[in-house]
């Protein structure tokens, strides 16, 4: 599917959805289901990070640049667990542990893991809505100690990404390439029923917008009763 597909789809399951989450949400539910629709938005986008040319590899962040942070994360959360278990308090050797620490994963995994960074391989997985989960749930506790409209906004972003991400992944098995669930693993989900950016794929986006104004209306006239 096309990013525009993608997105058009993401916001209809979201839709289907939404009155199940809002109607369990008691305060901020403005600032929840803004966070709720950035996520969707950018959630159906993240997983064609694997794709050099696609959309958000150029709009936001490159394969390479995401291998990079991804190395300087690890390096960083193991250099502080190792520093303050030693009770080591140097800034200096930190700084030094963490330059040479990074440059050695970051040469690693893009030498010895690059091959599964593919277009339709771990990150259009499982694994990639589980490794995306752990960074998102990262920083929970900093959120959620901020004033409550943060941590709504947070909180409906980690849902509106988990959304776009999961349709992302059942928009791509409905077409000929299809998926890899358990990446690398050859298991192959595709349904087949039209290539990418065909002629079915530009009428699928054009019912998914009229859907998504009929959802849209449904959920307007559900607030205003």
């Amino acid at each position: 599917m096309t990013s525009k597909t993608h997105q058009s789809f993401g916001l209809m399951i979201a839709q289907v959805f939404y009155p199940n989450f809002i109607n369990a949400i008691p305060h901020n539910q403005i600032y929840w289901t803004s966070g709720f629709v950035l996520g969707v938005i950018w959630g159906a986008l993240i997983p064609d990070i694997d794709a050099p040319h696609s959309e958000f590899s150029e709009r936001f962040i490159s394969q390479n640049f995401l291998i990079s942070l991804l190395s300087l994360f690890i390096t960083l959360l193991f250099g502080i667990k190792l520093f303050s278990f030693v009770n080591k308090n140097n800034f200096f050797y930190f700084l030094i542990f963490t330059l040479i620490g990074f440059n050695i994963l970051n040469f690693f995994i893009k030498v010895f893991f690059k091959k599964y960074f593919i277009h339709r391989g771990i990150v259009h997985s499982i694994w990639g809505i589980i490794i995306l989960n752990i960074f998102l749930l990262i920083p929970q506790n900093t959120i959620y100690s901020l004033p409550s409209l943060f941590a709504s906004l947070y909180n409906g972003a980690i849902w509106g990404i988990n959304i776009g991400y999961t349709s992302h992944l059942l928009g791509d098995s409905l077409t000929f390439a299809g998926i890899r669930p358990f990446f690398p693993f050859n298991l192959k989900i595709s349904l087949n029923l039209f290539k990418t950016n065909s002629f079915t794929e530009k009428v699928l986006f054009h019912f998914f917008n009229i859907m998504n104004f009929i959802l849209l209306m449904r959920t307007i006239s559900n607030t205003g009763g």
